[in-house]
């Protein structure tokens, strides 16, 4: 992410002029009476949230009531799970006092598919800090998401694709004419491997600050995605040849490219989704293909409910810049 907006949600110093109705509303929730949070701002809704989590923390019923705040704030819909990208770390402290496996796993895959670019950001690892066994998730499923991207990358250096390397209906070992018929086809797929390594070389990989999203979009984007005949015609200066072999080569390289994108790329589920957040209508520039699993919610795996974080951030809360906090998406 280009930019991580302070998220100013005070767990311990939150002002609030409507304490006593915060106290009311808590009470009656006892009596299964739905917690409302009517604020039209997402923002308010959760400072609102948050003063509630504190009752119900110094009350110790947040087993009773977390899971009706956490129906409270998914009502916001895409507005929450955009507000979730902009900033997750601190908002997942609050999953984490609620018990809210969607917000926190939400949290987790952002912060897994950014984590190149963010880790060393003063903020976000005060804020991840902040929940116990938060940074060792992370790193964990981070560590996950890297050898599916280093076995990608890998199958791709070796691929040879369709019956290249063993030709069909051929005495074994092949003689060198058979191999010679596919002299263009093999001249694509040099093309093709040397545009890859370039990539690799430049940093483009899964060690890139992207997690190398850029280069696996462009991959799964197939033929028209990425090498194109400009591209192409720079091999043709050092390795002259008649236009129709250029033609031939080109054909080659679509289905080269054609067969990484569906026998590898599209196989792994790299560019797969697994956030709540609309990527069709809010994109990311990052991998959100992370795989939570339940037994590591960490109120699940013995982590506890105890942990009442101070000074998580500043005074007041501050919106999404640019954005509309108002109103409820779906």
């Amino acid at each position: 992410m280009d930019e991580y907006i302070h998220l100013t949600l005070n767990m311990n110093r939150v002002q609030h002029t409507h304490i006593e109705d915060a106290w009311k509303v808590l009470l009656k929730s006892f009596n299964h009476t739905l917690i409302p949070i009517e604020a039209n701002d997402l923002e308010l809704a959760l400072r609102e949230c948050i003063q509630l989590i504190q009752i119900a923390e110094a009350l110790q019923c947040v087993e009773i009531v977390g899971i009706q705040l956490e129906a409270s704030l998914l009502k916001y819909g895409q507005v929450l799970f955009r507000r979730i990208q902009i900033n997750p770390a601190p908002l997942m402290n609050m999953a984490f006092r609620l018990r809210s496996e969607l917000i926190f796993r939400e949290c987790i895959v952002h912060l897994v598919g950014t984590w190149n670019s963010v880790k060393e950001h003063e903020s976000v690892k005060n804020a991840v800090d902040q929940t116990p066994g938060a940074k060792q998730l992370i790193e964990k499923y981070h560590g996950y998401l890297q050898e599916r991207c280093r076995k990608l990358e890998n199958d791709i250096v070796n691929e040879f694709p369709g019956d290249m390397a063993r030709p069909q209906n051929c005495d074994i070992p092949v003689k060198s004419e058979i191999y010679g018929k596919d002299i263009l086809l093999w001249m694509a797929l040099t093309f093709f491997k040397n545009w890859f390594g370039a990539q690799l070389v430049n940093c483009r990989g899964y060690v890139s600050l992207d997690g190398g999203y850029a280069l696996y979009r462009e991959l799964a984007a197939g033929r028209d995605g990425y090498l194109n005949r400009s591209t192409v015609t720079q091999f043709y200066v050092q390795f002259p040849i008649t236009r129709r072999s250029q033609s031939i080569i080109q054909s080659h390289l679509n289905t080269i490219k054609d067969w990484m994108q569906a026998e590898i790329v599209k196989k792994t589920g790299i560019m797969d989704s697994c956030c709540q957040l609309n990527v069709l209508q809010y994109p990311v520039d990052y991998l959100t293909c992370t795989q939570f699993e339940r037994n590591d919610y960490p109120w699940i795996a013995g982590e506890g409910m105890n942990h009442v974080v101070e000074g998580m951030a500043s005074d007041s809360p501050q919106g999404i810049q640019g954005e509309d906090n108002t109103g409820t998406d779906n």
